[in-house]
């Protein structure tokens, strides 16, 4: 990427900044607050559409300079530009010829690259992800299958892994522990016992000598068919038994009933007479009943008689003659209306006792009639024949159970064996599951493929690393096999801030080739002496010569203007304004240089400020 104008107008302290870039290496410098970091996060902003101080769209208001309503980053270079406008974060990015995949790639690498992220700061985890993707590291499910089947892995347990790859290695490494996990309670269930490889290895050995069968083999068909004969005959004993115990049930019951007819029927003459007398209590109680209603009703009771002649109603006289009956005057009889309701009560009551005496006399009449008609039986024939026939059954009884109780002694020994056989099966399984899982995690530990895969990743990197040491003459900078990054062979946490620069700027340029983004920016230069500013000068000169990255924009902090060599330009920052300043020759006196500021004019075919 070979920059050719920068643009940005009201963003932070970088009020208006136009630069057309004469160099590959640009150094925009000057003093405390003069805009020099606004423009370098402008710059970032307009290149990764990423906001350097505020977190959230919604505040992108707050990255316009005060004062103003709008900012805009535009930076324009060979085949394309990128832009981002403020406060609506509207961001563009185009760049012809570049595929989808090296934009990607170009995105990916520019936070490295353009001082937005330093690669020594990221996780480990990051790094590797990174550097899998920057230098063509095949790490599809198709190229890691093909490592785990050179390991000897078991593919049908990887494939269910597999497709985690998508989120790393360590998340692949962490399922299959899991599953490891998880077998490990399986074998646990099945043995009783907490796992361990050793124990697991040789586990079966113990449970299936204790489990062996001590009775000799037995056909078991046979013996099932015997024991299903003695059953059938079992059955038939006890279908005879039942018989006789029916007719014995018959002939106690008939004996019984026989007994309780008697007792009945000798009630008769007793009942007979209960009958008559309460026959005769009923009759005079309905003709008390009867008097007493007349009484009550005022009726005199006198007996009538009917002339067969005339049909007249005739009565005795006193003289026992007969004359015309005249019909008394009534007088009602009150004590007689008061007795009735009580004795109508008695009346009912010898209605219930002359049913029950009638009830009485049917029965024993019935007992009489049933007796002469019964034919009992004696059981004691019966009763011996059943007693041998019992002791039959209970022989066939003892029989069958005994051999139902020597196959199920048989049986249940022969089940324990294939049971305990079968257990050290499954547990045996279980226990090549485990370490079938074991070994899948161990080849997506970070020894295992992700190491094969980084060593792969690392060795053209480190190359590229040692170059660029040699053209700086900085020290080493290297990417160890665990990932770590030093500097001279010292761990970069352990350097010095100008040591740390220098390793972060040689990184970036090495990710800024194999990204083909080909372009670097550094913050902070001021970090290094002024030898070693001669020394950085000197090394983007010789970076950019080669044409392994078309533009390197530095910055950092100074009092006054550096001299440059001619292939570098200088970008000269005052209150937020750039400066184009050039030497126009130097002091006889004291060699200084003399400085001459180049006025900006405005390209009115282009509508826009030049130089």
């Amino acid at each position: 990427m070979k920059i050719s104008k920068i643009e940005v107008q009201n963003v932070l302290g970088a009020k208006d900044v136009s630069v057309s870039a004469k160099a590959k290496v640009l150094v925009i410098a000057g003093d405390n607050y003069s805009g020099k970091s606004s423009t370098r996060d402008a710059i970032y902003q307009a290149l990764s559409a990423v906001a350097t101080r505020v977190n959230l769209k919604k505040d992108y208001a707050e990255l316009v300079t005060d004062g103003n309503k709008k900012g805009l980053s535009v930076v324009s270079f060979v085949g394309g530009n990128a832009s981002l406008k403020l406060p609506s974060g509207d961001h563009s990015f185009s760049f012809d010829g570049v595929s989808m995949n090296d934009a990607e790639l170009m995105q990916q690498a520019m936070p490295f690259c353009l001082d937005g992220v330093k690669l020594a700061d990221v996780s480990s985890d990051e790094r590797r992800r990174f550097l899998f993707k920057l230098m063509s590291v095949k790490t599809g499910v198709k190229a890691v299958s093909e490592m785990l089947i050179k390991r000897g892995c078991d593919m049908v347990k990887a494939a269910g892994i597999l497709p985690l790859l998508v989120s790393g290695f360590k998340v692949a490494e962490d399922e299959a522990k899991e599953k490891a996990k998880e077998c490990k309670g399986i074998w646990k269930g099945i043995t009783k016992e907490t796992y361990g490889t050793e124990k697991a290895k040789n586990w079966g050995e113990d449970e299936q000598s204790s489990d062996q069968k001590a009775e000799p083999a037995i056909d078991i068909e046979k013996a099932e068919a015997e024991i299903s004969k003695k059953k059938s005959a079992v059955a038939a004993k006890n279908k005879e038994l039942g018989g006789i115990e029916q007719v014995i049930a018959i002939t106690t019951e008939n004996a019984k009933r026989l007994t309780d007819l008697k007792k009945v029927a000798s009630t008769l003459k007793f009942a007979e007479e209960t009958l008559a007398q309460d026959k005769e209590n009923f009759d005079a109680q309905t003709r008390l009943i009867a008097e007493t209603e007349a009484l009550a009703n005022g009726d005199t009771v006198q007996k009538t008689y009917v002339c067969p002649c005339c049909s007249v109603i005739l009565e005795m006289g006193a003289d026992s003659s007969l004359k015309e009956h005249v019909k008394p005057e009534k007088i009602a009889d009150d004590n007689a209306k008061k007795s009735l309701p009580e004795m109508r009560l008695k009346l009912s009551a010898l209605q219930k006792a002359l049913n029950a005496s009638q009830l009485a006399v049917d029965q024993a009449k019935n007992a009489n009639v049933e007796i002469g008609a019964f034919n009992a039986s004696d059981a004691s024939a019966d009763a011996e024949k059943l007693k041998l026939v019992q002791a039959e059954v209970e022989q066939l009884t003892s029989e069958l159970a005994a051999s139902e109780k020597s196959l199920k002694s048989y049986v249940d020994a022969d089940l324990a064996s294939k049971a305990a056989a079968k257990r050290v099966e499954d547990a045996m399984k279980t226990h090549n599951d485990v370490l079938a899982y074991l070994k899948i995690a161990e080849a997506f530990s970070p020894e295992g493929i992700p190491s094969e895969l980084l060593a792969s990743a690392l060795q053209p990197f480190n190359t590229e690393l040692a170059k660029s040491s040699d053209v700086s003459l900085w020290e080493q900078v290297a990417i160890e096999k665990n990932l770590s990054v030093t500097y001279g062979g010292r761990p970069y946490h352990l350097c010095s801030e100008s040591e740390k620069w220098r390793c972060d700027a040689t990184i970036a340029e090495v990710i800024a080739k194999f990204s083909k983004l080909k372009m670097i920016m550094l913050d902070r230069f001021d970090c290094l002496n002024a030898v070693g500013r001669s020394d950085m000068i000197e090394w983007l000169r010789a970076i950019t010569a080669s044409g392994e990255i078309e533009s390197a924009i530095v910055f950092g902090t100074m009092k006054d203007k550096p001299v440059l060599p001619n292939d570098c330009q200088l970008v000269w920052m005052n209150a937020g304004v750039s400066e184009d300043w050039t030497v126009t020759g130097r002091s006889e006196l004291d060699n200084k240089p003399h400085w001459k500021l180049i006025e900006r004019s405005f390209d009115e075919e282009n509508n826009e400020m030049a130089a």
